[in-house]
């Protein structure tokens, strides 16, 4: 299920090596409105999270900014432009 509106896809970039789907999905799940999380096939470190309304997105996007999801990466959360 992916979302369709606006605001509602994060862009979620330093996960540490070898993150997958699975983390990105622990990392995000417990946000209200949480719908699913997705990485791109080839892209390394970067992936999408779908919330099913844009403030809870915000809400996640501003909670997770700088996170340290660990192997010292630390997380950058951006609303992904639709």
């Amino acid at each position: 299920m992916t979302s369709s509106g606006a605001g509602t896809t994060l862009v979620v970039s330093g996960l540490p090596a070898g993150a997958g789907q699975e983390r990105l999905a622990e990392l995000f799940a417990s946000f209200p409105g949480f719908v699913e999380a997705r990485l791109p096939p080839g892209d390394k470190g970067v992936g999408f999270v779908d919330f099913d309304d844009a403030a809870k997105a915000d809400a996640a996007s501003r909670a997770m900014q700088g996170f340290s999801a660990g192997e010292g990466s630390a997380l950058t959360v951006a609303a992904r432009a639709e």
